[in-house]
């Protein structure tokens, strides 16, 4: 059980490689091979019908076996051809796109004629049409697929159309009118039957030993394929959803600091605001590294990048779980504070300020940096805080509300987040022309910040 448990993860990890890693022309490969493992079973049927031939002849035409099994030996040889180029070619666009193209447009004509020979009404038929197409969507150029998918199509429609213009094409399966006549060719009736079966088109039939043949047949061509292409887009939509939340996370943090980035720090701004109960005022601080620019000008990027990072891991280990941390821009950092008064926000601030000034960064033996930053703090109170959410409460009950009503609240939740990072900097750019390494405060409608040291 253990095995097979772990087999199970070997495959989904392939999968997720695959899918998720893969070049385009190491996928169009595997298509390849793909597809010559479904030629390799078409030309051991057609084998095994040639040595059997006289068990199957009531219903196969066995007159045209010997050219098919030829046929397919060749597109054997041409898809191996393909698998072979595509490693040669991973490093020219063009080439890859012009090979897909003709691999999968061969295995189009392919199928077109398999299904032909098969019935175009068969189970076959319809998982080349819909399953080979959704494989190949997940392995080549979709494009290509498309144009491959309505070429299949239109030939099906033409094989269809073709016996109502009095055009026959060839065919293995062989009706109940052949069976009398290989059987009792004595028959002297045959000739108006077959007249009359010809011009009134009527359904194939089939004796019961045929059918059964053919329903063997179609399970042996189409169960293989659906059962591959089933279990691919089943561990497939596993391997999706087991790294939706790793997607998602990267889409919400910055890359060198793991904390959020500036849109989805926005964003909890704007949830807080919207969608969290509060009691209490909400806080912000805008925390911006003094003299970082010098710091990377005369360490180095790599040096910088070390000083952000300790600065995360600050910011992680010493704000409060219910505090939001975000990379704002280059070396600046917003916190959102929910439920939190500016006396405690200003607290929170400081005690970050001293924590930092006192963790230089050690580079190497003989390399120190300090590190100090200045830090603005702005507040939103609590009756403004219900204010925002009452505009949240129209935006959230839009389907009530017109649409200029909803632009309106929209827009006054923006303008109210924009005012509170606004007030942050005005107070940020105040400790910093007084000298830095130190915190300012500024109420939401106050116009100059006050010392909150």
């Amino acid at each position: 059980m253990t095995m097979i448990i772990d087999t199970y993860r070997d495959v989904r990890a392939y999968l997720s490689q695959i899918f998720l890693d893969w070049q385009p022309t190491d996928k169009a490969a595997l298509f390849g091979m793909l597809v010559l493992i479904e030629i390799l079973m078409h030309w051991l049927w057609l084998l095994a019908i040639w040595i059997f031939e006289s068990s199957v002849i009531p219903f196969v035409d066995v007159s045209l076996i010997p050219s098919l099994w030829i046929g397919c030996s060749l597109f054997i040889f041409i898809f191996v051809g393909f698998v072979k180029k595509f490693a040669s070619i991973k490093q020219d666009p063009q080439a890859v796109y012009l090979y897909q193209f003709l691999l999968f447009f061969t295995y189009c004509i392919y199928m077109a004629i398999v299904i032909k020979l098969v019935g175009q009404g068969s189970l076959v038929s319809g998982v080349a049409l819909m399953g080979g197409t959704i494989l190949a969507m997940m392995l080549i150029d979709r494009r290509i697929v498309w144009w491959g998918f309505l070429i299949q199509c239109v030939l099906i429609m033409a094989y269809i159309s073709l016996p109502y213009c009095h055009v026959e094409l060839p065919s293995l399966k062989r009706t109940i009118l052949f069976t009398v006549l290989y059987e009792e060719k004595s028959t002297q009736d045959i000739v108006w039957w077959t007249s009359e079966l010809s011009v009134a088109r009527l359904p194939e039939l089939m004796p019961q030993r045929g059918q059964l043949f053919w329903y063997l047949c179609y399970i042996y061509f189409a169960l293989p394929k659906a059962i591959l292409i089933i279990y691919v887009m089943r561990q497939l939509l596993e391997v999706f959803d087991a790294n939706k939340a790793s997607f998602q996370y990267k889409a919400e943090h910055d890359d060198l600091t793991d904390l959020k980035n500036r849109f989805s720090i926005y964003e909890c701004m704007q949830h807080q605001i919207c969608h969290e109960s509060n009691h209490e005022d909400l806080s912000i601080i805008l925390m911006d590294l003094d003299h970082f620019k010098l710091i990377n000008d005369h360490y180095g990027h790599l040096v910088g990048d070390m000083v952000l990072k300790r600065v995360a891991m600050l910011l992680m280990n010493r704000l409060p779980s219910s505090c939001t941390a975000g990379r704002y821009g280059g070396e600046e950092f917003l916190l959102v504070l929910p439920n939190c008064p500016q006396s405690l926000a200003v607290d929170i601030a400081n005690e970050l300020c001293e924590a930092l000034a006192e963790m230089p960064l050690v580079v190497d033996m003989d390399t120190t940096v300090s590190l100090t930053a200045s830090f603005g703090v702005s507040t939103l109170q609590i009756q403004d805080v219900q204010k925002a959410q009452q505009h949240c409460q129209v935006m959230v009950s839009s389907q009530k509300a017109s649409e200029s009503e909803v632009v309106s609240n929209t827009s006054a939740v923006d303008d109210i987040l924009k005012r509170l990072v606004g007030q942050a900097d005005k107070a940020l750019y105040q400790a910093k022309s007084l000298g830095r390494n130190q915190v300012q405060a500024v109420g939401f409608y106050d116009t100059v910040p006050h010392d909150a040291t």
